[in-house]
């Protein structure tokens, strides 16, 4: 039959080019689950007894993987982070003649078009047109690997870091990239005791309750030792432009912050009861959004406006417990130098928004009246991520140009062997357990491509084993990580 003969002739081609190997980049949790489905479905294939083999090198920037499970997921959610346990597994498991899977950390693709791979500081930097030689299909899972940053004046000021290099340190004690050489000594937070954090999101709730926990309630978790003893702040003021209706909190999250022994968590009555009508209707309309509001009003420590806006001013920080403020429609203008030390922040300057606009699209906007928080020595911003382009490999508003998981051009016509998934294709959304699904149908794609003919089983060079054959030509593999070094770190 025709199946058979296609059959037949995968696996003689399979033979000829001494397997199927595909190069994942990006070893998270859309990078694993996406090696396991491929796993799973070249099985499905039952090309076993014919010996026909598929490797998958799952290829990382840092030395270990877990991407965002490690860096970015906080330490008092171990039942999150357990996920990672199993990317393991899947390296243990598929260790067979047939079913083979690797690990290269310190091995970056290059975001421009350089024309060859080139020995950095970290490891090894490939472009793609090279990396496409080693294998017969590439798919891009590196997700959302930029930050956000406010471009308002002040900004270059130490003290003031994006939320995702914060937690990073707290995670993995990671120096991040965006920081100057003194980052730990300024996270010590020896300059003052409240911290403002920019941004109504899932990671400005995270570092909050980090800080305002304390060592006690954190020193059974794996966070690093260094964040632990760091903390003096016992004031932290969030800011969003914003209202209730638009914040990105999940109420579990929220609710997280409202049980934090010793600290009340304060919010504006009037923020959660003078909604406009546009986001009235908002929140008539989303469940979760009445869930928030229902929980802030149950659970928070309400206040009038004006004292919120007082303690955005006031000089003196009492000791007498921990808090933490929730500010809505306040977006900072600028960060302010402490006169003492020009090149470090000190002050927060603030102004009140309003919203406008049709439900669902409603804008802040100024209104010229301004507060000052004071005495604020740290800053973190927390306001979105966004995908890095890689040269090669096209991208429109701010994510991959896909279909169905398999990269387009500018003419929607597919390209050759690449495929995205997660944040590579969604952008900056989801959850951990969203990568399943995705990871699933980009491995269908490939396995569908696979069998039909679209992905050509050729030896562009003779790299029978993918990138360690091109590492160890140019004397390079010594300069990447392995499986076993990701284990001898850990």
């Amino acid at each position: 039959s025709v199946c058979r003969r296609r059959t037949s002739q995968l696996v003689d081609d399979l033979k000829q080019c001494g397997g199927f190997r595909v190069g994942i980049v990006g070893a998270g949790p859309a990078g694993f689950y996406t090696a396991q489905s491929l796993m799973r479905d070249f099985s499905l294939l039952e090309l076993q007894n014919h010996a026909a083999r598929i490797q998958v090198d799952v290829l990382d920037r840092t030395p270990i993987g877990n991407g965002l499970v490690r860096s970015g997921v906080a330490p008092d959610h171990p039942e999150v982070k357990h996920v990672q346990n199993r990317f393991q597994d899947f390296l243990a498991e598929y260790q067979t003649d047939t079913h083979k899977m690797n690990f290269f950390g310190n091995l970056n693709v290059a975001r421009s078009t350089q024309p060859d791979i080139i020995e950095t500081e970290n490891g090894v930097e490939v472009p793609l047109p090279i990396l496409r030689n080693c294998y017969h299909a590439i798919v891009f899972s590196c997700g959302s690997e930029g930050e956000r940053r406010l471009k308002i004046p002040g900004n270059q000021l130490r003290g003031v870091y994006s939320a995702g290099a914060f937690v990073r340190y707290y995670n993995a004690g990671l120096p991040p990239n965006d920081v100057n050489s003194d980052y730990t000594e300024d996270t010590n937070i020896s300059r003052s005791s409240k911290m403002a954090i920019i941004g109504h999101g899932n990671v400005a709730l995270d570092a909050a309750r980090i800080i305002l926990k304390g060592r006690k309630a954190l020193e059974t978790t794996d966070i690093t030792n260094q964040a632990l003893d760091s903390s003096t702040i016992n004031e932290i003021h969030i800011f969003g432009r914003r209202g209730p209706a638009q914040a990105s909190f999940t109420n579990k999250e929220l609710r997280e912050m409202f049980e934090i022994d010793d600290c009340q968590v304060y919010i504006a009555k009037e923020d959660l009861t003078e909604l406009n009508e546009a986001s009235q209707l908002e929140i008539k309309s989303s469940r979760t959004h009445k869930r928030m509001l229902a929980l802030m009003t149950k659970k928070g420590t309400l206040i009038s406006k004006e004292e919120m806006i007082q303690a955005i001013s006031n000089t003196r920080n009492e000791k007498t417990h921990k808090k933490c403020f929730i500010h809505f429609n306040m977006s900072p203008v600028e960060y302010i130098a402490s006169p003492q030390d020009p090149n470090h922040v000190q002050e927060v300057a603030l102004e009140k928004t309003v919203l406008s606009g049709p439900a669902n699209a409603q804008r802040a906007k100024g209104t010229g009246e301004i507060s000052k928080l004071q005495d604020c020595g740290i800053i973190l911003e927390s306001i979105g991520y966004f995908p890095i382009p890689i040269g090669g490999v096209p991208f429109q508003n701010g994510i991959v140009m896909h279909s169905e998981g398999r990269i387009v051009d500018a003419n929607q016509t597919p390209m050759e062997g690449l495929y995205a998934m997660a944040g590579s294709n969604r952008g900056s959304n989801g959850i951990i357990g969203t990568n399943v699904w995705d990871a699933q149908e980009t491995s269908r794609a490939l396995i569908s491509d696979l069998q039909g003919g679209q992905i050509p089983l050729t030896n562009r060079q003779p790299f029978y084993n993918g990138i360690t054959d091109l590492l160890e030509e140019r004397k390079l593999l010594s300069k990447v990580s392995t499986w076993e070094d990701w284990k001898n770190i850990e």
